[in-house]
């Protein structure tokens, strides 16, 4: 498997109901920090089978992701396939690279766990 260029790569975007309504300013700094922090790591760690480029396929898939305070996931499970299988056995090979994911802001812990939904693409440049 062969890493391509980024161009051939939508950045991921976090789910808007991340953010936490209502936080002061500093608070609101770290989740958008982290989200960041996030989407560099999935960036860095996404492969474009050759295989799906080959063969022009493109798709979406969304991803629930459980981590600990650490940012150890605890678990995921698929919410929406990409309607590729090349593309979807993709989804637990990153999910292994990219645990741990940052240390989750204080403020997003619910008990001793966060869960939240990343939506992951690949699309052709």
């Amino acid at each position: 498997m062969k890493r391509i260029g980024r161009a051939l790569f939508v950045l991921p975007a976090l789910v808007a109901a991340w953010m936490v309504l209502g936080a002061p300013d500093a608070q609101a700094q770290d989740v958008k920090s982290w989200q960041k922090a996030i989407l560099q790591k999935v960036q860095k760690n996404q492969d474009y089978p050759r295989s799906a480029i080959a063969r022009r396929l493109e798709g979406a898939a969304k991803i629930e992701i459980t981590i600990d305070g650490q940012g150890v996931i605890t678990s995921y499970e698929v919410l929406e396939s990409t309607g590729h299988d090349v593309l979807d056995r993709q989804l637990p090979r990153l999910m292994d690279k990219l645990d741990p994911l940052p240390v989750p802001p204080a403020q997003l812990m619910k008990g001793d766990s966060f869960t939240f939904k990343l939506p992951l693409v690949w699309r052709l440049g």
